[in-house]
């Protein structure tokens, strides 16, 4: 699905990894594992249910041109 630049970002310190998101997630775009999140980008469509739910506002969505980058992409 396209972004329409926008991106979900995790807020890795603030994760509990306790789940919530996943169950309801309607793309099957989150996926735990362990105690590590994982977003498959392009499953997600942006609907904010994940957001709305998480119980320490560990997800957001922003803006592409937010989120930071890796020093790969800087390099680029």
């Amino acid at each position: 699905m396209a972004n329409g630049g926008k991106e979900l970002s995790i807020d890795r310190f603030k994760c509990a990894a306790c789940g919530a998101c996943v169950t309801v997630c309607r793309n099957d775009a989150l996926m735990l594992w362990g105690a590590w999140l994982e977003i498959k980008e392009d499953r997600c469509n942006y609907c904010s249910a994940c957001v709305n739910i998480c119980p320490l506002g560990a997800l957001s969505i922003v803006a592409s041109s937010q989120m930071p980058q890796t020093q790969s992409q800087k390099d680029a």
